[in-house]
């Protein structure tokens, strides 16, 4: 994900509104050239709603996972 800006968590959640989880700036990965390194490993295949927020924004993504 190409943020641009200070990230400072990323919240995921279902296509049903289950809330999936958050992952905070200590545990995003690294930020290099304002693109963001986030672990998916834990998530099952499916449709996710990615929140990230910044201090200077909030952006919606959808996220397809398919192994």
């Amino acid at each position: 994900m190409d943020t641009g800006k200070e990230t400072k968590s990323v919240s995921f959640g279902t296509k049903i509104g289950r809330f999936v989880g958050t992952a905070s700036q200590k545990y995003l990965g690294f930020l290099f050239m304002g693109e963001l390194t986030i672990n998916i490993s834990d998530l099952s295949n499916g449709l996710y709603f990615v929140k990230i927020n910044s201090k200077e924004f909030t952006q919606n993504q959808k996220l397809v996972i398919q192994r």
